[in-house]
């Protein structure tokens, strides 16, 4: 396995800020947060020029609340707007704030851990808006909402009684302990003895979990993945355990910038951008509409916004709950012990944090790919169409072991693709530090116009003369069973 020393961390960083379509970040409460909270320096300096001067706050529940964006000294608060949220979710000294920023849509999605048990504040998904209380003088409006809330014991039973997810924040150490309520909450579901950690590029360690009295530690296969993950003891990593899968997927945020490390989502067996491209969507740049002019120094804008709060109801708080749930109790049985890891597939499971859609196809029963594979030559390459080759992001992975053979130490050539009498011209582009390549522009027209769905297998043959520019190709193109169908739809609709 590869290290992120391998990769060059520049252009792994560039790919990270510019094209991913959600981008994670921590926050710690300390004193005067009631009134503001400072973002990362790191997160205001890469996307400053794309956020808008308001933006939406959504809470674990589902409800939603606008507050402002200021700026002072170069810093960005959430200003206008943020009492209310911290009112509302009873916010205190000390917690840690999750905040994945959406792309594109303005919107922040939080979660609430609290330090003293490292876990998630189960009240935080049952909070609605103080809009939805009533209109409430901000002195009284905690206790109206508490007159709101579900009784706490009862709270905590449905969080660890019912979510399919559970999430916790610990900071990294090489004696790796599991945080002592989860182990006690979850004694019921009794966690196996083999567990599998998934990193953020989807790669996959098994490691085993060892008992010492009440604590519960990670042992064999732990140090591998802190060593592939370049882990330092300053990182912060949030876990999510998926009942009844004996996984856990995790996030690693450095903990001075309190961004997520780029380069963990190379770590691991495949260390090349084909993963990271799959976990993610190119964002498309979009310029702020006159609607959401872009924020200003503080005192300097000429007309300052003072958002209102825009809770939903709590019939949609309740809907959005319902999906971290489960409908069935019995669907919760104990876990059982993992085996060893089964070879990565041509078509990987897709996991994103938190709350994405996975999406599971088992290559090996495809006929499509047995085809391709059937007429393929020492000098193709295969590639079975993932959804990122197809939609927003339109880049194909070309795969290392051709590139290392036939691309000859360059970062970047045309090519020209044909399929009968038709060609289309693209730019092959890798990076200087190896791995995979990117086939993008003229890559976009080629998918649409030969109607590449999800699955289909594209059989790249290099016709002689490759040395030189443009390099070509006769693609091959064998569709995927009907049995996809169902995936496909569902694909339209995420």
């Amino acid at each position: 396995m590869g290290t992120l020393k391998d990769h060059g961390r520049k252009w792994i960083e560039d790919l990270y800020w510019k094209h991913f379509r959600s981008i994670k970040f921590l926050q710690r409460l300390c004193s005067g947060f009631e009134d503001k909270l400072a973002l990362p320096m790191k997160f205001g300096n890469n996307l400053r020029n794309i956020l808008p001067q308001n933006v939406v706050l959504k809470g674990p529940g589902g409800c939603t609340w606008c507050v402002g964006l200021r700026a002072k000294k170069g810093t960005l608060f959430f200003k206008d707007g943020w009492r209310k949220f911290v009112m509302d979710h009873s916010l205190q000294n000390g917690d840690m704030l999750l905040f994945t920023y959406s792309v594109g849509n303005s919107q922040f999605d939080v979660s609430v851990f609290d330090t003293k048990t490292q876990c998630e504040k189960e009240a935080s998904y049952f909070v609605i808006s103080s809009r939805e209380s009533g209109d409430i003088a901000d002195g009284s409006r905690r206790g109206a909402l508490n007159n709101h809330r579900v009784n706490a014991k009862c709270v905590e039973d449905v969080y660890w009684t019912n979510f399919r997810s559970i999430y916790f924040l610990v900071g990294f150490t090489e004696e790796f302990v599991l945080p002592s309520k989860f182990c006690h909450k979850m004694r019921e579901n009794v966690l196996s003895e083999m567990a599998i950690l998934k990193g953020p590029s989807g790669s996959a360690w098994n490691v085993r979990l060892f008992r010492n009295d009440d604590r519960v530690l990670l042992k064999d296969g732990w140090q591998e993945f802190a060593k592939c993950h370049s882990l330092e003891f300053s990182d912060l990593l949030i876990f999510r355990y998926n009942v009844g899968t004996s996984c856990f997927d995790v996030l690693v945020f450095d903990g001075e910038s309190m961004c997520e490390k780029e380069a963990t989502y190379l770590a691991g067996e495949c260390v090349n951008p084909e993963d990271l491209i799959v976990f993610s969507a190119k964002r498309k740049m979009q310029e702020i509409s006159s609607q959401e002019a872009p924020f200003s120094e503080e005192n300097g804008c000429s007309s300052p916004i003072h958002p209102s709060n825009s809770g939903l109801k709590i019939t949609a708080s309740q809907k959005f709950l319902s999906k971290r749930t489960n409908t069935n109790s019995a669907t919760r049985q104990t876990s059982s012990p993992a085996g060893k890891l089964k070879p990565r597939a041509v078509i990987n499971e897709e996991t994103e944090m938190p709350g994405k859609k996975t999406i599971r196809i088992d290559s090996k029963k495809d006929k499509a790919l047995q085809a391709a594979n059937v007429e393929a030559t020492e000098d193709s390459f295969v590639v079975v169409i993932r959804p990122s080759y197809i939609r927003i992001n339109f880049c194909l992975v070309v795969p290392a072991r051709w590139l290392n053979s036939h691309f000859h130490g360059r970062v970047k050539a045309e090519v020209v693709l044909h399929v009968g009498e038709r060609e289309w011209r693209c730019i092959l582009k890798r990076p200087p530090s190896g791995g995979s390549g990117l086939l993008t522009s003229g890559w976009k027209n080629f998918a649409v116009e030969n109607k590449l769905r999800l699955c289909d297998v594209c059989l790249f043959k290099p016709v002689q003369g490759t040395i030189r520019e443009p390099i070509r190709f006769e693609v091959s193109i064998f569709r995927s069973g009907k049995d996809k169908e169902e995936v496909i739809q569902s694909m339209k609709h995420e």
